[in-house]
């Protein structure tokens, strides 16, 4: 009986996914590739591939531009500008027009090497962080005299990966050179997510853990965007754009909101009952801020002839620090002219409006002060918070309330909420930290704190999806 063949994808570092018998990844053409990776045909020679993954490290560690690295060819990060900047950046500036297009592999392989390099890059500083956070851990138990528990293993989180479909878009480049026997094991939520949309026919033979669907090529591309769709129509052989794949999607990612019991339950076994005190991350768990952060930024947007937020843009905006989110969505060169757009805004006109919060909020808030638990409140911003409070009726619920600008790193860095387990003198196993971003999350599991994701689908394991399933749950932990 032949062994299954899968190829996993979008990601290339076997590290990044669980293991399973006959999965290969997908080499970008560097020397040294090992036995677990497919190599198809790539239009570089090793030594090629391999000088021009030092060129992108180069630039990268010497920071000649300031920008992230994904900005150094055609992969892009979430905030990078679009086709639509970066022709109106170049006209401003008098330059001619971009080259041409590179051949369909020739591009496709610099799209794998700059995902392989950012993929490298984030595992490194995973464990960098779990390092550190280790050795923060300790020193706070010399001082205290309480052993702390070591933290899992930490992940990179998804969004701090290539973009899926640009890495998928790639990959499907070197398609006529896939067996048709191969599967495609899908190792991103968020591709599982979008390939699941799709309603496509379901397959046999799904490894364990896994349900498979048969999904056209074509209808793959157009999940990676219309010009790479394009691309890819224009670049592949007429029998390759209408071949069809098998799909595994992983169970795992099919994950969805805890119920007010199931809650219950991992609130009992986590904490023997509730917790002893809860930190909560502000906008998108406290506030309710999203529609108001896309006004103000899309207003300065539109003041310097820019279009609008993407989808992709708004969610990085939304977990990012101010200045985070102004280097990303702005371009450098225009920058200077945001003062004058800022002064023609009014917060209290045009922006609080858009403000409020979660529904039961104050509900859940209330309950736990009665109960005795603590609560303390974790945010990126750096200033205008006595506003919100003042607007949400908020004052007097929280006790610390730490900014970006109290701590040296703020999230995803664990410092804030380890100076909230500081000022409380407690341990973080008998403490909650519920968020809505990443960066809450890795601010959690930096600090070893238990995590329960508020509303965004496939965080976390332990999520919830409103407020009052919350207070249901904490109403079932005091009986």
């Amino acid at each position: 009986m032949n062994t299954p063949s899968y190829l996993a994808l979008p990601h290339l570092h076997a590290e990044l996914f669980p293991h399973l018998d006959g999965c290969r990844t997908l080499w970008p053409g560097l020397p040294g590739r090992p036995d677990s990776a497919w190599p198809p045909s790539m239009p570089w020679s090793p030594a090629m591939a391999a000088a021009c993954l030092a060129d992108y490290e180069r630039a990268c560690r010497d920071g000649a531009s300031g920008a992230p690295v994904l900005t150094l060819g055609a992969e892009k990060a979430p905030a990078d500008l679009s086709e639509a900047e970066r022709r109106a950046l170049r006209e401003m500036a008098g330059l001619p027009a971009e080259e041409p297009r590179q051949p369909l592999r020739q591009n496709a392989q610099q799209v794998l090497l700059l995902a392989w390099l950012q993929e490298k890059q984030a595992l490194e500083m995973a464990a960098l962080e779990q390092k550190i956070g280790a050795s923060r851990r300790a020193l706070s138990g010399l001082i205290s005299g309480v052993t702390r528990t070591a933290a899992a293993p930490r992940l990179p989180d998804e969004n701090e990966l290539p973009d899926w479909k640009r890495t998928l878009a790639a990959a499907l480049a070197f398609l006529p050179d896939l067996p048709e026997d191969t599967a495609v094991v899908v190792t991103s939520r968020a591709m599982a997510s979008a390939v699941s949309e799709l309603d496509a026919p379901k397959k046999d033979g799904a490894p364990a853990g896994h349900h498979a669907v048969a999904v056209s090529v074509s209808a793959l591309a157009a999940l990676c965007g219309r010009v790479p769709a394009d691309r890819l129509k224009q670049g592949l052989p007429d029998d390759q754009w209408q071949r069809t794949l098998t799909l595994c999607l992983p169970d795992a990612l099919s994950m969805s909101h805890l119920s007010a019991s199931a809650l219950a339950a991992w609130l009992s076994e986590t904490f023997r009952g509730l917790p002893s005190g809860i930190i909560f991350d502000c906008d998108g768990v406290v506030i309710d801020s999203r529609a108001a952060n896309i006004e103000y930024y899309n207003y300065l947007r539109e003041y310097l002839g820019l279009p609008k937020l993407t989808r992709e843009q708004e969610d990085f905006v939304q977990a990012a620090t101010v200045h985070q989110a102004m280097d990303a969505i702005f371009p450098r060169p225009l920058q200077p002219l945001l003062r004058d757009a800022a002064k023609k805004i009014s917060y209290v006109r045009d922006i609080m409006p858009h403000i409020g919060c979660y529904p039961g909020l104050h509900d859940v808030l209330d309950f736990c002060r009665a109960s005795g638990v603590l609560l303390a409140m974790n945010t990126n911003r750096t200033d205008g918070l006595d506003m919100l409070l003042d607007n949400c009726r908020l004052h007097g619920y929280f006790d610390p309330i730490v900014l970006a600008s109290h701590v040296p790193h703020p999230k995803p860095a664990p410092d804030g909420a380890l100076l909230i387990l500081e000022q409380w003198k407690t341990s973080p196993e008998k403490v909650l930290f519920i968020g809505d971003s990443a960066s809450d999350k890795g601010a959690a599991e930096g600090a070893s704190i238990p995590f329960l994701c508020f509303q965004t689908d496939g965080l976390a394991p332990q999520s919830v999806s409103d407020f009052s399933t919350l207070l249901r749950a904490m109403k079932m932990c005091e009986r």
